[in-house]
């Protein structure tokens, strides 16, 4: 079973396949997620130290690694959406408990955030409960710094470096900074360096300072004296966060500056950058020059004339009537260069960026407008009268989102948020119109909603239909018999679960790989199917072997019984082979012997045979031939013809036979038969003999 670490304090966590589980070690009550396999636990566990270190980038890219494999992960979302607010949890002195803190503070809220809304979308009732209450607190939180930081002045320059080295003393590189603050500062540029515009700001938070500076700042020095310098956590936080609101095109330079090192070994996000080499004879004046040039005519922000902005402000908005984008946007930058904080200059840019030509082409925009930084940068420096205007406008354009969001609805939760979105406007512009029409659109889709859940259950295809009709009937809010669809469902559920378990617990991996599936996400019924699948293959996979096995040893058997049964064969064969070999050879003898006494006898009288021996010769001679031509077929290798000697043997004997017949007064019709007896004899051993040897050879 995967294990699955603290997002506050990393302790392990003792899960028991929920989605909420609380921390033996910090006391958090927390969201989890549904681990299914150890390779997934470990790329959760390697975010969370990444955003516990607050290495947010490295945090966030793990995070979207785990998004790309599974698009329903809530966990992963909610976990993304902290990196990009750069969440980082604390305990509180006071109560002990572990509270969020902001490191990346947006001004967008995390409640509009995409990955938060993703979060809510795939995560279960009680998950959504915690993500929704976190959420509502790291808001407050965000407020709060952002109110802090709408106080502050602008800067022109801000010097971002390591201030302690390992041995806890006073780095070189916050040396080397103090010394470009001074020179600044001499020059009359107002300077972030937090060793000096921090000191009076012990005991509070640093993060609104830190935003309103990097928010206000033209030019950002990095500064360090060894690689670490540059990637040490907190100064990569500052100069990645620059870097971020360059690539929304903002007019921001970014300088590294080094010594005693290598430029190749900066970030590589920092290498390709023009730096300053600080071990050089007059760098630090050298950077001066560089900033004035950067930031313009050598005057700090603070202190420049605005009387030339407002008529450059104007320009743009002509150009934006005119839909010329390009040279509206190089107005409102000359004007902002003047003056960084002229409110129509950054509302001529907001109309640029969203490419629209006029305020009343606004009116109409249908995505929330106080998102885009430009115009929320005009929001913050306008005065009274403008601000209302713009309020009036940005209200507008929340109830056209609003209302294209109400049109697309199609579950409660949505129609929810769109409510949610409204009643923050209190009442402004048709916010109240549209309510109504979102109340009554929410309570259409609560009443669909609960009988799209009521034909699940009825009939449910899959636990997961269950799971998607419960959750359903949770968005649905106070609707009749919805407590008892409700039971119904988990008792359905509870069911199928509880006989899962018990062919499990029975040895049947089979049948409960099949309830655990149907089962989906319940409860851990994913793991215990994947588990019960496994050991089912494996019973599978050994049945398979077994059968196989006894085959094998079926067929060893049968081929020794068949074996037995040959060799007995065999056994009796050879008997039968040496037995009637002995009578053929006891044959032979006794038919030699005949036509050897009837040749004897006659020798006398010049082979002139008494009727009584050319009887014995005529019965012994072709019996002969019929012997021998059997013999020599019967041991014949191949089974067929007889030898050339066995065959010139029998000829041998028939014509002798025949020439005694002759000699002893026979006729030619006589020897005719004699010969054609002989020849019958040969024939039929020959015949006889080749059967014999398939007889034994079989």
């Amino acid at each position: 079973m995967a294990i699955y670490k603290c997002k506050m304090c990393g302790g392990s966590l003792e899960t028991s396949g929920g989605t909420i589980c609380r921390c033996s070690y910090c006391g958090t009550e927390q969201t989890v997620p549904k681990l299914d396999n150890e390779a997934r636990s470990r790329l959760y566990d390697r975010a969370n130290y990444y955003r516990r270190s607050s290495e947010f980038d490295r945090a966030e890219a793990v995070y979207e690694s785990i998004i790309a494999e599974s698009p329903q992960e809530a966990e992963a979302y909610w976990g993304s959406c902290l990196c990009r607010y750069g969440i980082e949890y604390v305990r509180d002195p006071k109560t002990g408990k572990m509270l969020p803190t902001c490191h990346r503070t947006r001004f967008d809220s995390i409640l509009d955030d995409s990955s938060y809304l993703m979060a809510l979308r795939y995560a279960d009732g009680a998950a959504r409960s915690l993500y929704e209450r976190e959420a509502a607190y790291i808001d407050q939180v965000q407020k709060r710094i952002l109110s802090v930081s709408g106080q502050e002045e602008p800067f022109d320059v801000f010097i971002c470096y390591k201030e302690t080295d390992a041995s806890g003393e006073r780095s070189e590189a916050s040396k080397e900074a103090q010394k470009i603050y001074d020179e600044l500062t001499g020059k009359g540029y107002k300077v972030f360096f937090s060793r000096i515009t921090l000191e009076d700001k012990l005991g509070q938070e640093y993060e609104p300072y830190i935003f309103a500076a990097l928010q206000s700042a033209g030019v950002m020095l990095v500064v360090g004296t060894k690689p670490d310098h540059f990637s040490s956590v907190w100064v990569k936080n500052e100069w990645s966060r620059f870097l971020g609101l360059m690539s929304q095109g903002q007019k921001k330079y970014i300088v590294p500056c080094y010594k005693n090192m290598n430029p190749y070994d900066l970030p590589e996000e920092l290498v390709s950058l023009q730096g300053q080499d600080l071990s050089k004879p007059g760098a630090v004046q050298e950077l001066a020059r560089a900033v004035e040039r950067m930031i313009g005519g050598g005057q700090s922000v603070s202190a420049v004339s605005a009387a030339n902005t407002d008529s450059l402000a104007e320009r743009a908005f002509l150009f934006l009537e005119d839909e010329n984008w390009k040279s509206a946007g190089e107005y409102c930058e000359k004007a902002l260069d003047a003056d960084p904080r002229n409110a129509k200059a950054y509302l001529a840019r907001a109309l640029k960026e969203l490419k629209l030509p006029s305020l009343k082409a606004l009116a109409a925009y249908g995505k929330p407008i106080d998102e885009n930084d430009s115009f929320e940068k005009a929001m913050r420096f306008a005065d009274p009268e403008l601000r209302n205007t713009l309020q009036g406008y940005s209200d507008q354009c929340r109830i056209n989102d609003a209302a294209r969001r109400l049109e697309r609805c199609h579950y409660p939760i949505d129609a929810e948020r769109v409510l949610a979105s409204l009643e923050k406007l209190e009442g402004r512009g048709d916010s109240l119109r549209l309510a109504g029409e979102a109340r009554r659109k929410l309570e259409e889709l609560r009443r669909i909603s609960c009988e799209e859940a009521e034909k699940a259950i009825a009939s449910p295809a899959s636990g997961r239909e269950l799971t998607n009709a419960i959750r359903l009937l949770n968005e649905a809010g106070d609707v009749y018999s919805k407590e008892s669809l409700i039971e119904k469902a988990e008792a359905q559920l509870s069911k199928v679960y509880g006989e899962a378990v018990a062919h499990m617990e029975a040895g049947e991996n089979g049948k409960a790989a099949e309830k655990f599936k149907w089962l989906a996400d319940y409860k851990d019924a994913l793991p215990l199917g994947l588990r019960c699948e496994r050991l089912a293959r494996q019973e599978e996979l050994n049945r398979r072997s077994a059968e196989e096995t006894a085959e094998r040893e079926r067929a060893e058997q049968e081929a020794i019984e068949r074996n037995r049964i040959r060799a007995e064969l065999n056994s009796k064969l050879r008997q039968q082979k040496f037995f009637g070999s002995v009578a053929i050879g006891i044959l032979i003898a006794i038919t030699f012997v005949m036509i050897w006494q009837s040749v004897s006898a006659a020798r006398g009288f010049g082979l002139v045979m008494a009727d009584n021996y050319r009887t014995k010769m005529l019965i012994a001679s072709p019996l002969l031939c019929f012997l021998l031509m059997h013999t020599a077929s019967r041991n014949s290798e191949k089974g067929g013809t007889a030898s050339s000697v066995s065959i010139l043997l029998a000829v041998v004997v028939m014509l002798f036979t025949c020439f005694c017949m002759h000699r002893s007064g026979g006729d030619i019709l006589y020897l005719g038969m004699t010969a054609a007896l002989h020849i019958g004899a040969m024939f039929a051993g020959s015949f006889t003999g080749k059967k014999a040897h398939q007889y034994y050879e079989q």
